[in-house]
């Protein structure tokens, strides 16, 4: 359930505020009006409230988004490395050259 909306600041008055108007379906209308009355909130204060959490969410899951992207680069750099590493190790060990490629290859190269 959407927290309670913050209570606007002297600051928050002086920024002028822009209406938002829109139409729901009698279905949505009436679980807005049920979830506001159970909030103790007007409808407009819960709807406005809920728009500002979805804008908020939105560019929180942009965050995460950029940030998975990373980690999978790292993670595909990391396979990297450790298949060089792998095919080196085993050269080390007397291994063929051909044999230690395979290897890596069949066992550490993965798309």
């Amino acid at each position: 359930m959407p927290k309670a909306p913050r209570k606007l600041t002297k600051k928050d008055k002086a920024e002028t505020a822009q209406n938002v108007g829109f139409r729901l379906h009698p279905h949505h209308f009436e679980i807005l009006e049920q979830r506001a009355q159970l909030a103790g909130l007007s409808i407009g204060d819960l709807a406005r409230s809920m728009v500002i959490d979805a804008l908020d969410q939105t560019s929180h899951l942009e965050a995460i988004r950029e940030r998975m992207l990373a980690i999978e680069g790292a993670i595909s750099e990391t396979r990297k490395d450790i298949s060089l590493a792998t095919e080196n190790l085993l050269i080390a060990a007397n291994v063929p050259k051909d044999q230690a490629v395979k290897w890596v290859a069949n066992n550490l190269k993965r798309s």
